[in-house]
C-alpha cells in the first residue's frame, strides 16, 4: 500500500466526527505553542484535530479520554503526540489557549470579567483569576486597567510558548 493504513483510519473517523482533516488548518499564530517542525504528518493530523475539538470547547472542556476519542486516537497516543508536537501536555495545550483568549478578551473587549471566566470554562471568577495571575503577572482587572502596552506572560513551566501570544480576532469557542 502506498498509503498509511492508520492515517487513513484517523481521516475517516475525523470525517465521522465532523472534524475534516482537510479543513483550512489553523496557522502556527493561533498555537500558543511552537510548533515541531520534526513532527510527523500523522501527529500535526491528531494536533490539528484536537487543537479545533479544544478552541470549539472552552467552556466545557472535554476530558481527555472523549478529546482522543473524537479526533479518532487514545489517550496515551493523544499525550505522545503534544509532547513531540509542541513539548506540553494536554491539559497545559488547554491552559495556554484558555489564557491567549482571555489576554484577547480583556484587551479588546468590555465583557465582564466573570463572564470571561464562564466562557472559558471556569468554575469561579476567583480560579480564572488565579489562573490568570500565574501565566501573566497580574490580576484580570489590571491587566484590562494598564496601558495598552501588553503584559509579557510569565514562561509556561514546561513547552515553548510564544513570545507575545495573541489569538487572532474570532468568535469565543469557534475556530479560526
Amino acid at each position: 500500500w502506498p498509503y498509511n493504513r492508520h492515517e487513513i483510519l484517523l481521516r475517516l473517523s475525523l470525517i465521522l466526527n465532523g472534524l475534516r482533516p482537510e479543513d483550512p488548518a489553523a496557522t502556527e499564530e493561533d498555537f500558543p505553542c511552537e510548533i515541531n517542525a520534526q513532527s510527523s504528518r500523522f501527529d500535526k493530523i491528531i494536533f490539528n484535530a484536537a487543537h479545533k475539538v479544544i478552541r470549539r470547547n472552552l467552556s466545557q472542556t472535554p476530558p481527555m479520554v472523549q478529546i482522543a476519542k473524537m479526533v479518532g486516537t487514545n489517550t496515551k497516543r493523544l499525550s505522545e503526540t503534544f509532547r513531540r508536537v509542541c513539548d506540553m501536555t494536554v491539559y497545559q495545550y488547554i491552559i495556554e489557549v484558555k489564557m491567549g483568549v482571555a489576554e484577547q478578551l480583556l484587551r479588546d473587549t468590555e465583557l465582564d470579567i466573570r463572564y470571561i471566566s464562564a466562557d472559558l470554562g471556569y468554575s469561579t471568577q476567583a480560579n480564572f483569576s488565579t489562573a490568570f495571575k500565574s501565566k501573566f503577572g497580574t490580576s484580570p482587572r489590571s491587566f484590562r486597567n494598564s496601558p495598552p502596552n501588553p503584559v509579557e506572560p510569565e514562561p509556561a513551566r514546561s513547552g515553548r510558548p510564544r513570545k507575545k501570544q495573541t489569538l487572532r480576532s474570532t468568535e469565543l469557542g469557534t475556530v479560526a
